[in-house]
């Protein structure tokens, strides 16, 4: 009964759901074809609003009501605004019979003047009801805001109408700045036309109206049918808007009326003013629904009836079913019973066999073999068997490794056959075997019961490393009281893998531990600290290991370091502790391996230095692990230093009697002393040629010790490539004479720059160049060629000797290698020069390589990145040429004074001849205090300084002539055999024109002195003949930025400054009565040109003192700037003496023309 009930609820439920969903459809029908009926309105509407606003925007455009509307706005005369309304209304009649043609209900114009809006014309059709017209419209104000057409719905209290409106621009200004001078409004209905809109939804249609005194509810203005209004004194019409309903209509059909609301423009939020009402027959619609809500009715009914019959016939079955099934159930019952009962027993026995094995897994012992003997005795004891053993077998070698046997029949150590053992068959099954009777289960004839009288047995195989190591073996000389079953093959199974694992895991602790001491023995005998260094992902520093030696070195224990490694960081010198710990952050951050070497704090006291290297890998907790080895470089660095020391000595004590030897044989030999014997010129050039050969052989020899130690310095610049090549192959044309070879160039390329150091590069073509004409053959050409390469230039010389055997090309560059390297070979060379050559390139960013058959020459060419050069005039390509030759001085620069800076007197003798003769005057120095006392005392054009002096480093003596005012622009030109290493020690803090190494090339010499003179502004020389140094020392002060001031202390040093020098002013100092002064005023009138003078003297002096010579006389006590201005106007007359007032005293400024 109660099924009954609960299927006729659910055929109730599904009933009402299928009806549900009926009305459902159908009202989504109904909703679908109402939407469908405003969207056709709408889209009406807004073609209408189109029309609208292009009807007005159209006629406001038109030039002549433009103009006529301006006019009116411009007027107050009422008989003239009578006429242009008249005008007005001719020139709009055509358009307004057009536009009633098209159901146009108005079109009116307004004047928009002072802010105002004023009716203007309004036409109508004949029996429209006349209205007053206001400038309250709402779109009539915004099209004159935003001076644009306006279109929308306008309510007046009577009717809704569409209305469009556009502003009338004055007809002179069109643009952004245009002023609206009227508007022009045409208003429609709010459909085109009820007729045609209903017979395009194939409806009744009707517009309705708010009514007048605003009371809810609409009246019609327009309908297609009369339907309408009978609905609307019943009230059937939508209460919500854009909403549709089903009504009835007195023919006894159905209609869905559907109410689309239009409101006021500019007012949408508040009640809809008009409304377009459809209304749709639908009645075959609502009768086929009610013709489907009976077919439901029906269908569930009948289905309801169907699944009572079947409830019934399944009650009825189900009876005879369950009594059926509960006689088999009951029988089942009894046998699980039966099952559960041995199933517990198993359970019991898996328990006892698990709980087994956990004891033996927990068993802690120190040795492997106790541990396994334990093991077994568990596993017997468990298994009920007496005996076990664990075995190693190799063939027929069977060895117990460890066993368990009460009465000591098996024992570890013991050797056994394995075909004498029940194992055999074990290792041939690879799986457990198990009998509980020999004798029943067929195995009492086997050589291991007959030998050992053993009876029943249960093994399994040992693995160790995926290879079968042994067996584990239980057995007994009784029959077993059960047989084996699952539980038992499974525990020996997991018991063997144990041991397996145990036996494995010992064997790696064996191995590390034997690995640990014998890393711990090397270690202690490596002159190092080996360690691994950790930070952790927090940024904590540790050493997980290291050796003995760390305790050596910063006096902690590895134990300590494994905990804390601060000990280490604070023991390193504060200098280098920044540099370590940057290195150790980029190393950790890169995972790129370390390099550093830096200086530490020893437990004793010294600072030594350390060196290290590691390679870092990153751990799984985002820790950084180090692995690397620290040693003691403190002997290598002393050495490194005693090296550089005594090379910088070799250097200089080398090459500084060579530039003496040298340069004084090459003046010889150039005539700079005179035309020599011709009997002497061959040993002269003998001599000088080997004299350079020598000074080769020496540079080729420190050139690679500084390429080697990383302190050849390159001046890399952009510049055009082809001078370059041009000025190599002219320096060595004179070389190459020598074995009457002649370079050529076959292939140019202009308009290419590169970025090379010139100097480097001429030594690495001169290097190709000496060698081609060394071994090309007499009355040849070695070519040159010069060619594009994709972005870079390759720079070819082509000889033709007798080219390079294929067994020395791997050779080629390496150092001190030469094709013949025999006593006997004709040319001479060091075998440096190609090793030196590929890393001055390589330094440049560029490559190197040949090609050769033996006995075809040999062509080698270099390849450097390159890059086209903007367009230039041509002079800028002989600017250079000016100083190629060491005479090429000319006027602005010849006899300007020169200080050479020199500790050799040989050398020192040599620079100031050549100087002289290239037209300088020169003095020399040979310490740096008599360097600082000619500074004192004479105004030099520029210095040559060496940096090896015996009193202190040039560098020094460079650094003050950079910070004080006087000398802070002089050219400084250092020559010296130091001068790349000076150059790298002070990285171009201090500015000098030119680093030349000794020996020195007079071109590149006189080309700097040239250079630099050259562009030294011209100064008018002074001199001052002083008596007290202290004004000597401001009148330097003042006068040092734009004059050169010498000083004299005696009359011989005067004479001998006059003698030299023209001097456009003297200052006399004749504070004292007999002082230097006072001697040299007889020597004034023998000069050849007069100098303006001036006396800094205390005393009134006659005006005729110095005769004819234009004087101003000074006291003493003057300013620096009245001084200043004292020395200026005797030159150039551009100002008076001023005038002292509390620190100096007006003189009279004196000159006698006779």
């Amino acid at each position: 009964m109660l099924g009954s009930i609960l299927l006729t609820l659910f055929f109730g439920w599904m009933l009402l759901q299928a009806l549900h969903n009926d009305r459902e459809t159908f009202e989504r029908d109904l909703r679908f074809q109402s939407q469908e009926q405003g969207i056709t309105v709408r889209t009406s509407r807004a073609g209408l609003e189109r029309r609208v606003q292009v009807l007005a925007s159209t006629l406001a455009a038109d030039t002549t009501i433009r103009s006529l509307v301006a006019q009116a706005a411009d007027t107050d005369s009422t008989a003239r605004l009578e006429s242009l309304r008249r005008r007005l209304d001719e020139n709009l009649e055509p358009f307004w019979e057009a536009l009633q043609a098209g159901s146009a209900l108005e079109l009116n114009v307004f004047v928009h003047a002072g802010g105002e809006i004023r009716p203007l014309l309004s036409m109508e059709p004949p029996d429209a009801p006349q209205e007053a017209r206001s400038d309250g419209g709402y779109l009539l104000h915004q099209s004159v805001i935003h001076q644009r057409p306006q279109f929308g719905v306008e309510y007046d209290g009577e009717r809704a109408t569409t209305i469009g409106v556009s502003p009338i621009l004055a007809s002179d200004s069109d643009g952004a700045d245009a002023s609206v001078v009227g508007l022009l409004e045409l208003e429609f209905g709010i459909v085109p036309n009820v007729d045609s809109l209903a017979d395009q939804l194939d409806s009744g249609v009707a517009v309705l109206f708010r009514h007048r005194d605003d009371t809810p509810g609409w009246r019609v203005d327009a309908s297609s049918r009369s339907l309408i209004e009978t609905w609307l004194q019943q009230r059937q019409l939508p209460t919500r808007r854009d909403d549709h309903t089903l009504v009835a209509g007195d023919d006894g059909r159905h209609y869905l009326l559907t109410l689309v609301p239009l409101s006021q423009t500019g007012r949408e939020n508040e009640a809809p003013v008009a409304a377009v009402a459809i209304w749709k027959d639908v009645t075959t619609q609502f009768e086929q629904r009610g013709e489907l809500i009976i077919n439901t009715w029906l269908r569930w009914g009948v289905a309801w009836l169907i699944a009572e019959a079947c409830l019934l016939l399944l009650l009825w079955g189900t009876r005879r079913a369950t009594r059926d099934t509960m006689l088999r159930h009951q029988q089942r019952l009894e046998s699980q019973k039966a099952t559960l009962e041995s199933l517990n027993q198993r359970l019991e026995a898996q328990k006892e066999t698990l709980q087994t094995l956990n004891d033996i897994a927990a068993l802690q012992e120190t040795s492997f073999l106790r541990l396994v003997e334990k093991a077994l005795q568990a596993g017997a004891e468990h298994l009920g068997m007496p005996f076990a053993v664990a075995n190693r077998i190799e063939g027929e070698d069977y060895l117990i490794q460890a066993a368990y046997s009460p009465d000591q029949r098996f024992a570890p150590g013991q050797h056994l056959t394995t075909s004498d053992t029940f194992c055999e068959m074990t290792m041939a099954s690879d799986d457990v075997v198990a009998f509980a009777d020999a004798d029943e289960d067929g195995y009492g004839e086997h050589r291991c019961r007959l030998r050992y009288a053993l009876k029943s047995y249960i093994g399994a195989p040992i693995w160790v490393h995926g290879e079968r190591y042994g067996a584990l073996a239980f057995s007994s000389d009784q029959a077993h009281p059960r047989q084996f079953d699952e539980v038992d093959k499974e525990f020996v199974r997991l018991l063997a893998r144990w041991i397996g694992a145990t036996l494995m895991r010992w064997r790696e602790v064996q191995t590390r531990e034997e690995l640990s001491q014998r890393l711990r023995k090397i270690a202690s005998q490596t002159p190092g600290l080996i360690y691994q260094y950790r930070i952790d992902a927090n940024g904590r520093a540790s050493f997980p290991y290291a050796s003995e030696a760390i305790k050596t070195f910063y006096g902690i224990t590895p134990e300590q370091a494994a905990e804390d490694s601060s000990a280490v960081i604070e023991a390193i010198l504060e200098d280098d502790r920044p540099k370590v710990l940057q290195s150790i952050t980029e190393s950790r951050d890169n995972l790129t391996p370390w390099h550093c070497e830096y200086r530490i704090r020893h437990p004793d006291g010294r600072v030594i230095w350390l060196a290290g290297q590691s390679i870092p890998e990153r751990e799984a907790d985002g820790g950084t692990l180090w692995h690397g080895f620290l040693h003691d470089v403190t002997a290598r660095k002393r050495d490194e230093r005693l090296k550089t020391e005594f090379i910088s000595t070799v250097s200089h004590e080398l090459r500084t009697p060579l530039t003496s030897i040298s340069g004084a044989l090459g003046l010889i030999q150039g005539g700079a002393l005179g035309t020599p014997p011709d009997t002497m010129r061959g040993m002269l050039a003998t001599a000088h040629n080997n004299s350079q050969r020598l000074i080769m052989l020496i540079n080729d020899l420190l050139d690679m010790e500084k390429l080697v130690a990383g302190k050849m310095t390159f001046q890399m610049q952009e510049q055009p490539l082809m001078p370059l090549i041009d000025q190599a192959i002219e320096s060595n044309q004179a070389y190459a004479d020598q074995f009457r070879a002649h370079y050529l160039v076959t292939e140019r390329v202009e308009g290419v720059g590169v970025n090379v150091d010139a100097m480097r590069l001429q030594q690495v073509m001169s290097n190709l160049l000496s060698n081609a004409a060394k071994f090309s053959p007499p009355d040849t050409q070695v070519e040159i060629r010069v060619e594009p390469i994709a972005d870079r230039v390759r720079i070819s010389v082509i000889d033709s000797g007798p080219g390079i055997p294929a067994e020395f090309h791997d050779r080629m560059f390496q150092k001190f290698s030469q094709a013949d390297a025999s006593s006997t070979r004709k040319q001479g060379g060091t075998g440096l020069g190609l090793a030196i050559t590929r890393e001055l390139v390589e330094r440049m960013r560029g490559s190197i390589n040949f090609f050769s058959e033996q006995g075809h020459g040999a062509c080698f060419f270099i390849e450097l990145p390159c890059f086209a050069l903007p367009a230039q005039p041509d002079e800028a390509a002989s600017a250079s040429a000016n100083v190629s030759a060491p005479e090429a001085t000319d006027a602005s620069v010849s006899g300007s004074r020169l200080l050479i800076v020199e500790d050799d007197p040989d050398t020192a003798m040599l620079l100031a001849t050549l100087v002289r003769h290239w037209g300088y005057q020169a003095e020399t120095a040979h310490t740096m205090s008599d360097a600082l006392k000619w500074l004192e005392r004479r105004s030099f054009d520029a210095i040559t300084l060496d940096l090896m002096l015996p009193d202190g480093n040039g560098l020094t003596l460079l650094r003050q002539l950079r910070e004080q005012p006087q000398t802070r622009e002089l050219p400084v030109l250092v020559v010296s055999a130091t001068a790349e290493e000076g150059q790298l020690e002070i990285g171009g803090r201090l500015e000098a024109v030119d680093w030349l190494a000794k020996p020195f090339d007079q071109k590149r010499l006189a080309g700097a002195l040239h250079s630099s003179l050259s562009l030294r502004p011209q100064r008018e020389r002074i001199l001052h003949i002083e008596s007290d140094p202290e004004l000597s020392h401001r009148v330097a002060e003042q006068i040092a930025p734009s004059m050169t001031l010498d000083v004299a202390r005696s009359l011989q040093e005067a004479r001998y400054l006059l003698d030299g020098q023209e001097y456009g002013l003297i200052s006399l100092d004749l504070t004292a009565p007999e002082g230097p002064g006072w001697e040299v005023i007889p020597l004034l009138s023998e000069l050849v040109r007069q100098p303006a003078v001036v006396i800094l003297s205390e005393e009134a002096l006659a005006p005729t003192l110095l005769g004819r010579v234009k004087t101003a006389i000074a006291k003493p006590g003057l300013s620096a700037e009245a001084l200043m201005e004292a020395f200026d106007r005797q030159l150039h007359g551009t100002s008076t003496l001023p005038d002292e007032d509390s620190e100096r005293e007006p003189k009279n400024d004196q000159e006698d023309n006779g």
